[in-house]
């Protein structure tokens, strides 16, 4: 650094300048990233990038070069692309084909032809979480909501081992067809809904199928899934300045003791820790006409679907205010946590927090709240309307569980900004007075 910047290469002296890091540096420096990952991931990654396209991206990067392909490996790998839905390319004695391969595989529960990839797969799944993560920051960084609502979802499938298109139903435990027809007979098909029943009712149906074991290891499980309440206060909304808005979320389930249930995932999986905090400041002013929905392909998508437990108040700040949590990252372990990212329906990324909590905490997302159309250049994209009303989103995301994402319409009305440059002139011409 000293040989680049120092006063002999014309710089000034020490103290009269500074160096910072851009949101890729300090994502390589958090995430223990390679270089070469950082490139891949800039190149690549893309506004609209779809779940498979997503999935290609984080098995090309240079974490996964050492993925071992064995002797005739690539006999087997040929055999194993043909079993899963996305194509791969005929490169089988590839490591960066190999590890997209198992996590299919894991995906579609497709069983190994020799045991030595049960070792790789855990390897590469270590390796993904945090790729995964790193990738989340970089995309909402620029503002790309629908690529970040994929990541996550992509995420999701490599902790549970499931497709994201899969019945919700079988991240529980005995999950079998049976069993899945009598709750789908009883209009029983999201997690949600079994968390709904009474436990004597829930009991009565799967005593049908089931032991009395087996049926208290899944209501062990129900009653500890994420049933979280949100309540938000909006503060002022004047245009092109800051927005706040403030969250509380509260647990309603039991907080598990074992942590939590993702049998298919090779690490112990737990709720909460006391991890460092990496503080991603976000400016974001991307604007895309893109719809909200999970890419599974280019011609297959779904919704993201969601519940909502939601009291709206809208009002300035909180009586009793803790410190917020931001971007709570994770390297060599996966916790449950969750996503709070603020969007539109165009595609536009306005804020992204990343938290986690054990009953309840209160937090905050800070937001430009968008200006009018009528101010907005061409080139700076929409904007709200002359009378000021304005929607966004709210999602909240968990990043291991599948069928407990909220989004939630947050409606507002832009007012006129403080004029600042009036009241200058104003003190200005008084002093010359």
């Amino acid at each position: 650094v000293e040989s680049i910047f120092g006063p002999e290469e014309g710089a000034t002296a020490p103290g009269e300048a500074w160096l910072t890091p851009t949101t890729m540096g300090r994502v390589a420096s958090y995430y223990y990233l390679n270089y070469l990952t950082m490139d891949v991931l800039y190149n690549q990654l893309a506004e609209t990038s779809s779940v498979p396209e997503v999935l290609e991206v984080l098995c090309a990067v240079a974490e996964f070069d050492e993925v071992p392909v064995r002797h005739s490996e690539d006999e087997l790998n040929e055999k194993l692309a043909e079993k899963i839905p996305w194509a791969v390319e005929d490169s089988y004695d590839s490591p960066h084909i190999k590890a997209n391969i198992l996590l299919q595989c894991h995906f579609s529960g497709i069983p190994f032809p020799v045991p030595d990839y049960y070792g790789d797969l855990k390897n590469v799944l270590d390796q993904a979480l945090r790729i995964l993560q790193a990738m989340c920051d970089i995309c909402a960084d620029a503002g790309w909501l629908h690529c970040t609502l994929n990541i996550i979802a992509l995420l999701q499938m490599v902790t549970q081992g499931h497709w994201a298109h899969d019945s919700q139903l079988l991240q529980l435990p005995h999950m079998s067809n049976k069993v899945m027809d009598v709750l789908i007979r009883a209009h029983v098909t999201t997690l949600p809904q079994v968390c709904a029943l009474p436990f004597s009712r829930l009991n009565g149906m799967l005593s049908k199928v089931l032991s009395k074991g087996k049926i208290n290891k899944i209501t062990s499980v129900v009653k500890t899934l994420p049933l979280i309440n949100i309540d938000y206060k909006l503060g002022e909304t004047k245009a092109y300045e800051e927005g706040i808005l403030s969250l509380t979320l509260t647990r309603k389930s039991q907080y598990p003791k074992n942590g939590i249930y993702a049998p298919k995932f090779p690490k112990k999986k737990e709720e909460g820790s006391s991890l460092p905090l990496l503080f991603l400041s976000l400016s974001l002013s991307f604007l895309s006409s893109i719809s909200i929905s999970i890419s599974l392909s280019s011609t297959r998508s779904f919704t993201l679907s969601y519940h909502s437990s939601v009291n709206r108040s809208y009002a300035l700040g909180w009586a009793n205010t803790s410190r917020t949590q931001s971007s709570s990252l994770t390297t060599h372990s996966s916790h449950l946590r969750w996503w709070l990212i603020l969007g539109n329906e165009e595609g536009e990324l306005f804020a992204l927090r990343r938290i986690q909590f054990r009953s309840r905490t209160i937090t905050k997302l800070s937001f430009d709240v968008p200006g009018f159309a009528s101010d907005v250049t061409e080139e700076g994209g929409g904007g709200v309307g002359e009378d000021g009303q304005c929607e966004l989103w709210l999602y909240l995301m968990s990043d291991s569980y599948m069928g407990f994402d909220q989004q939630i319409p947050i409606n507002f009305t832009v007012t006129e900004p403080t004029e600042v440059a009036d009241e200058w002139e104003d003190e200005y011409f008084e002093g010359e007075q």
